[in-house]
């Protein structure tokens, strides 16, 4: 019995094998560049950093329920039930850091610009949490 790439094939053959392997094992793995090996990290998660304005000293319970109210005018009653966490809340209440599920995500973000009252404004967004530090201000 032969093995495929075993030492009696030709060394050319067994090349040529592997790197077929690999290319197969790239596409499966949703890898199209055989001359890179990146890898993204899927994630189930969405992060938002919003900003409040007025700032009003507001903890998180009042926020949870700012942007309830955003999702209920924007959406109606049905998706202010969407489930968001709340991660951090600056000490003057000015900003806010939530974690929704991606497919969430696209409806939070709608609520929150079309919110008027107290006025929620979009500072930043990622699948990826530590990029929202990136911003004038550190949390």
């Amino acid at each position: 019995m032969k093995l495929i790439g075993s030492s009696q094939e030709p060394r050319e053959r067994r090349c040529c094998l592997v790197l077929s392997t690999l290319r197969s094992l790239h596409f499966y793995l949703g890898v199209h560049s055989t001359t890179s090996m990146q890898h993204s990290l899927p994630t189930q998660y969405h992060y938002v950093r919003i900003a409040v304005a007025p700032v009003t000293g507001r903890d998180a319970l009042g926020l949870r329920k700012a942007v309830q109210d955003a999702l209920t005018q924007t959406f109606g009653v049905t998706s202010a039930a969407l489930y968001v966490d709340f991660l951090w809340v600056a000490e003057d209440g000015g900003q806010f850091v939530i974690r929704v599920q991606k497919d969430d995500a696209s409806k939070i973000l709608a609520a929150i610009v079309a919110s008027d009252a107290p006025k929620l404004s979009l500072v930043k967004e990622s699948p990826f949490l530590p990029s929202l530090i990136s911003v004038d201000e550190p949390l």
